[in-house]
């Protein structure tokens, strides 16, 4: 066949050449989809967008990877591993606590048991945990096991998450979301809840037989070759290689949190909603995992079927000039103008992080970083959507979803902190106050004062005065939180019971005074 076009050449029909040209510019697009283009210029300039955003805040360190496929094509650290002036530097092997990106992994391990056939997403939850109860007896008879992890129980968003804080355990958690009145219907608003994760772990439990951090090694870290993660913190801290967290300030100072914390132990209680701890050696490989449909290396972790399970969006949480979000199975959907992706953050007292998937760029990311309330992880995986596809830049998001209620109210709101001497003598406040989920509230006059003892723990704080018959709480050993807490008394001037604002989800925060 000749190719110069001359005399006796092959003619293609018009029609049929634009046919051929079409399909031409769909296997070139097949092979270099849309955002995949230019990787390399896409990568650099995120990392000038990652140095300016880092030095703009006040985070000691942090580390980031991005993932193409099954390959690492970027991976750094910045910074240190505390604010410490000794502090050793940040790498791809620092340990960080990744909180609510552990979510993903309780949906993962659960989806593991469904693939054997012990459970199915549409079960209802009694017929596999008969103990299962909400506040709501129809409710309980309908949640399905795909409702545990949606966030749409119709709770109080962080219901009963301070529990884990004043020392309760996870099995006095999920019998507190019996005493939890729903805010909204069922399956009607989106509310985030962590405690739900802790009954989809008793499922994973009871159908594997394992302790939910053993299955979750057995069936997704082993296969996957994630040996540097963990849920032990004995074992985090023994690891030389490993960051401490950061408390901004209300002065604009940083607080490092000591290894020693006593709050520390809710990511234990709270394992399986915020509990694992990892780096961007084995996040990667986490990626990589729902990069490839649920396969690793050759071998199936996941069906693909299973995965698009949890993928799918369950209830929506909003839109904006970015697209719609919906909330998947301990996954959000965004469905971008561009392209949709797979995103998940994660906030735990001291570390901030993030995991987005772009399905259709076949790319990942993931953000580490050792303070909390900042904006840098959800800022670069929005960053990166924008430079794949050279699409306008957006202000950046503020931090979504985090996994501790302790967060939630914050101090005292300053118009109250008017300090007056209370109407009640506070000889009358003194004595001991019980809420059915929140426990005892032991007050006592110390001095000139009061403190309160809060919960099994009995964390002992002071009261100070705000107006009548209100006190600011300070926790202890714990700076810059404190909690609003009013007295009520009865028309003889009997004081009757306190009330925690911020523990609202159950009985309204009311503690009732026991007798005398």
């Amino acid at each position: 066949m000749r190719r110069d076009g001359g005399a006796g050449a092959f003619r293609i029909p018009a029609a049929l050449f634009a046919f051929l040209v079409m399909l031409i510019g769909l296997a070139a697009a097949a092979s270099n989809p849309p955002g995949t283009r230019d990787l390399d210029r896409v990568l650099k300039d995120l990392e000038t967008y990652s140095q300016t955003i880092w030095d703009s805040a006040k985070v000691p360190g942090m580390a980031y990877a991005v993932v193409q496929g099954s390959e690492i094509v970027y991976a750094r650290g910045f910074g240190k591993r505390s604010q410490d002036a000794s502090a050793g530097p940040v790498d791809e092997h620092t340990l960080f606590e990744i909180g609510s990106c552990t979510k993903a992994f309780n949906a993962a391990v659960l989806g593991t048991v469904v693939d054997e056939g012990k459970v199915a997403w549409m079960d209802k939850v009694q017929s596999h945990l008969p103990d299962f109860k909400m506040f709501d007896p129809w409710v309980t008879k309908d949640f399905l096991v795909a409702d545990l992890m949606a966030q749409r129980s119709g709770m109080p968003e962080y219901s009963t998450d301070v529990m884990s804080m004043i020392g309760f355990g996870k099995e006095d958690i999920m019998r507190a979301t019996r005493l939890v009145e729903p805010v909204t219907s069922f399956r009607s608003s989106f509310a985030y809840q962590n405690n739900l994760h802790l009954w989809a772990a008793e499922l994973v439990e009871k159908k594997t037989g394992l302790a939910w951090e053993e299955a979750v090694k057995q069936r997704l870290l082993d296969p996957l070759g994630m040996s540097e993660s963990t849920f032990d913190f004995a074992a985090y801290d023994a690891n030389p290689n490993h960051c401490l967290g950061h408390v901004p300030q209300s002065d604009g100072s940083l607080w490092t949190i000591p290894p020693d914390w006593p709050y520390r132990g809710w990511l234990s209680v709270y394992a399986p909603a915020g509990g694992l701890c990892s780096n961007l050696s084995d996040m990667t490989r986490w990626v990589a995992l729902h990069l490839g449909n649920g396969s690793y290396d050759g071998t199936v972790i996941l069906k693909p079927e299973t995965l698009q399970a949890i993928w799918a969006p369950r209830i929506y949480m909003g839109a904006g000039s970015e697209g719609v979000v919906s909330y998947a199975t301990g996954w959000a959907f965004q469905s971008s103008p561009q392209t949709p992706y797979y995103w998940h953050n994660g906030e735990t007292v001291g570390m901030h992080s993030i995991v987005a998937i772009y399905p259709q760029c076949n790319l990942g990311l993931v953000v580490l970083t050792n303070a909390s309330e900042n904006k840098i992880p959800e800022c670069m995986a929005q960053r990166l959507r924008e430079l794949l596809f050279d699409s306008e830049q957006h202000q950046c998001p503020k931090p979504g979803m985090a996994d501790l209620s302790a967060s939630r109210g914050g101090a005292c709101e300053a118009a109250a902190a008017q300090e007056k001497a209370a109407a009640i003598p506070l000889g009358k406040l003194a004595g001991t106050y019980v809420n059915p989920a929140f426990g005892k509230a032991v007050v006592k006059k110390e001095g000139s004062g009061l403190t309160l003892s809060l919960g099994p723990a009995k964390r002992l704080g002071t009261l100070s005065a705000l107006g009548s018959n209100q006190f600011s709480f300070q926790w202890p050993e714990w700076p810059g939180k404190t909690s609003k807490v009013v007295f009520t008394t009865d028309a003889s001037g009997n004081v009757t019971k306190l009330t925690f604002p911020e523990f609202f989800e159950v009985r309204g925060g009311d503690f009732k005074r026991q007798n005398p």
